[in-house]
């Protein structure tokens, strides 16, 4: 680490802040608010015709410094809201406040009208590196969450097949669980992955949130290099009832029903989030039929027959608002299953026809209170939830099947299980986390937040094929208690600095975690007699700063020490194919990045963000001393660095075309024991490390009827061949950056082609006045191979209809 440059770089952030409190101030300032007199954070205050003017904060405030003195104009402007003009009269050394109230504008769902800033534009002006997708956007198309994420500028989610399959998030060339997900800004450990971005569905959020290389400490978790947060739509105000469902290949069904009531005064709401997924996934796949006669491989064509995927998620919540005693508080519920069958194992290399996994989760509360207080200049957000969820995998069948689906009996040497061993693993996990931020506004210009997290985890279970104690009573390995606290706390202050032209957020945090439980020996792959425990104890620093050159242009730079806690699955492994390991260390890396983004006029914007990562003690499975279970360990050390572009441009009214593209390059840092020395600065292996995606759009009205409207859309996705395992550097293709020439390989097995991926389709809208909407998609059009995490082969064309429906019952 460059701890020179480290120390000139916030040299220079304090020296910003230091300047800035030397300059002068005339000020004019208030508070912006609806009829009811609520807050409207992020509403547009500018003097008009000038380029001054503030953005109001979480309390409703602005400030405007510097003001010229006289008669002047104040323009307001906010999304849903009547612009509005007021006449005012500035006198020197007089500081002027006002109150201003706007008001309700009518407004249709399906049109976007943006005067002021929306919460995502607020996001986007964020110093730190925030991709944004405004779901609300696409709620109409049969996009899925997976679908729109890997639209954006240097992210993919990998999945493991069909709907419901394992996804795998990648993310400026980190993956896995050093991204973190969050729903409404807290993680999400507690549902143990049962809401993720691969099963909630577009119509349930407002947003998704990409955050790059630094994590806000707002968020308050271990993320290494960055983080997904899915902002749900039953935040929106009013009340409404939303519906969808969706019909397609493979007999796959998606449904959701969202509702969400208030009272006149807006003080007591009740809702219902929900939705549901199913599909028989059975795609057709290439694969290797091994011949039962002559045992030759057979290169053949089948439809996946034992990959079926079924899932309910039911939250039901109530609560108040804008009462005396808090600002918030609610109270919700959680109800989910889902049930997934195994076709394959990790490689698509033979099939499975019994083998299944459920998660379950009959009764999981939370609770979330919000309270202004100290004439509301201090903001406290606490969360507390208790989970029990039930993980149950099953592998006992006593034979095996082929891709054909031919059952054959094992013989009397043969154990059952067909993934390798037996496994009939039932693993209750208990998870209470508890999340307290506190917010305290200094002044108009900075702002100061403390958050902490507190996760306390435990788990027990049954698995008569697994691990075994030693000794003369051996006992279930699994089915000993076994424990793990984290807590992850953080300091953040945010400033802003010369009329707004500079934001900064400097944060420190600190991470700490304690495990217990059984281990097994790495040497021997016998079970430790006695309980063993480990704790880690670690600090990260981070800083964000955003520059407004002008209108036109902002630059961001930033630069974290960043640190990843193990989790409950790497340490205790899950009973069945992973094994526990509480000597696991805590991943580190220093990431920086730089972005520019330029809007030219309303109608083009671009961009650009560069990246640097350098990580150590990379988390990894491999294979454990049984051959048969893995073992997370500390392996890799990665160093590597990237680049994304993206470009949006909007003509003639009716047409959109935006495109993007992403190179990264990821390799380890020389090798690791047991490798050769040729494998040396090899790239990280089944990462992409060149991809971009185009797409265009139209928009019309009165084509079938006089108050319709359509929209038509055309999604395009590129990837470059990588590398599914790793490889010498000199065998690579010889060309400019690896993306051109010829490569040394022979064995096609080790890279992944090239792929090619076409989406059309439209919506149409018989009536734009009302919330009705049919949509028709074709996902891979021309039935391109497409390949994904581990080369496992994904679903070619296919065909999907969407409705949704929206009542509104707010009044007009």
């Amino acid at each position: 680490m460059n701890t020179k440059l480290i120390k000139n770089y916030f040299l220079l952030i304090f020296t910003i802040l230091f300047v800035s409190s030397l300059e002068a101030q005339v000020v004019v300032s208030g508070i912006i608010s609806d009829i009811k007199g609520k807050p409207i954070i992020g509403a547009t205050v500018v003097i008009k015709n000038t380029n001054t003017g503030a953005i109001t904060n979480d309390l409703g405030k602005f400030k405007i410094e510097k003001a010229p003195i006289g008669k002047l104009i104040l323009q307001i402007h906010y999304l849903g809201f009547e612009t509005k003009e007021v006449s005012i009269l500035t006198q020197q050394n007089k500081p002027l406040e006002i109150n201003i109230k706007l008001l309700n504008k009518n407004e249709n769902l399906d049109e976007v009208i943006v005067k002021g800033k929306t919460k995502a534009a607020i996001k986007r002006d964020n110093p730190i590196k925030i991709e944004v997708i405004e779901t609300q956007k696409f709620k109409m198309e049969s996009a899925s969450v997976i679908d729109l994420v890997n639209r954006t500028t240097g992210i993919k989610i990998r999945q493991s097949g069909g709907l419901g399959s394992a996804v795998k998030i990648n993310l400026n060339g980190f993956q896995g669980d050093a991204i973190r997900v969050f729903k409404d800004g807290i993680p999400m450990d507690y549902l143990d992955g049962a809401y993720g971005v691969g099963f909630v569905p577009t119509n349930t959020l407002e947003r998704v949130e990409v955050y790059k290389g630094v994590l806000p400490a707002e968020l308050g978790s271990d993320a290494l290099g960055g983080a997904v947060n899915m902002v749900s739509a039953a935040n929106k105000p009013g009340s409404r009832l939303s519906s969808s469902y969706e019909l397609a290949s493979f007999n796959t069904h998606r449904a959701t029903l969202n509702l969400n009531l208030t009272n006149k005064k807006n003080n007591v709401f009740v809702g219902l989030e929900s939705f549901i997924n199913y599909s028989d996934n059975n795609y057709e796949a290439n694969v290797n039929y091994v011949d039962p006669d002559t045992r030759n491989e057979i290169p053949i064509e089948v439809d996946l027959f034992h990959n079926m995927f079924r899932q309910h998620y039911i939250e039901v919540y109530a609560g108040f608002k804008n009462r005396s005693w808090a600002d918030e508080l609610k109270l919700s519920v959680t109800n989910f299953k889902f049930h997934r069958e195994n076709q394959f194992g990790q490689l698509m290399q033979y099939p499975v026809g019994a083998s299944y996994n459920e998660q379950i989760g009959d009764f999981v509360p939370t609770i979330r209170y919000k309270k202004s207080l100290l004439k509301k200049k201090l903001l406290v957000d606490q969360f507390l939830t208790h989970s029990k969820v039930k993980r149950i995998s099953v592998d006992t069948l006593n034979g095996s099947y082929d891709w054909l689906g031919k059952f054959t009996t094992n013989n009397e040497s043969q154990e059952p299980g067909e993934l390798g061993s037996p496994d009939f693993t039932t693993l209750d996990r208990y998870n209470m986390v508890s999340r307290t931020t506190f917010k305290y506004t200094i002044n108009d210009k900075n702002s100061l937040t403390i958050n902490a997290v507190y996760n306390s985890y435990s788990q027990e279970g049954s698995n008569p094929y697994g691990e075994y104690t030693e000794g003369e009573n051996p006992v279930q390995l699994i089915s000993l208690p076994a424990n793990y606290d984290k807590f992850v706390s953080g300091l953040a202050l945010d400033s802003r600095l010369f009329n707004n032209r500079i934001q900064n957020s400097l944060q420190f945090k600190y991470y700490y975690s304690k495990s217990s439980g059984r281990s097994v020996d790495d040497v021997t792959g016998l079970v430790s007699a006695e309980e063993v425990g480990a704790n880690i104890s670690n600090f990260g620093f981070g800083n964000s700063l955003r520059y407004k050159i002008n209108n036109n242009i902002k630059t961001r730079i930033s630069l974290e020490q960043a640190t990843r806690l193990p989790t409950q699955s790497e340490i205790f492994g899950n009973g069945s194919t992973s094994i526990a390991n509480l000597g696991l260390k805590p991943e580190q890396s220093l990431n920086a990045n730089i972005s520019v983004d330029i809007t030219n006029n309303k109608n083009l914007s671009t961009g650009t963000n560069l990246f640097y990562r350098y990580s150590t003690n990379m988390i990894a499975s491999t294979t454990s001393v049984t051959a048969i279970s893995s073992v997370y360990e500390n392996l890799e050390k990665v160093r590597g660095y990237g680049i994304e572009l993206n470009s949006t441009y909007s003509f003639l009214k009716h047409f959109d075309i935006t495109g993007n593209l992403t190179y990264q390059s990821f390799r380890q840092k020389g090798h690791q024991e047991g490798e050769t020395n040729l494998l040396d600065d090899a790239r990280v292996q089944n990462i992409p490390f060149f991809f971009s995606n185009l797409s265009a759009s139209a928009n019309f009205e009165k084509i079938l009827r006089r108050k319709d409207k359509l929209k038509a859309y055309w999604y395009y996705s590129y990837i470059h061949p990588y590398y599914l395992n790793k490889i010498p550097k000199d065998l690579e293709a010889d060309g400019f950056l690896g993306l051109f020439g010829k490569s040394g390989l022979t064995n096609t097995e080790l890279y992944i082609p090239k792929q090619n991926m076409h989406t059309v389709g439209f919506v149409w809208l018989p009536n734009k006045e009302k919330q009705f909407s049919i949509g028709f998609e074709v996902k891979n059009l021309f039935d391109q191979l497409v390949f994904d995490n581990f080369k496992i082969q994904n679903a070619g064309r296919s065909f999907h209809m969407k409705l949704t429906y929206t009542i509104d019952f707010n009044p007009k």
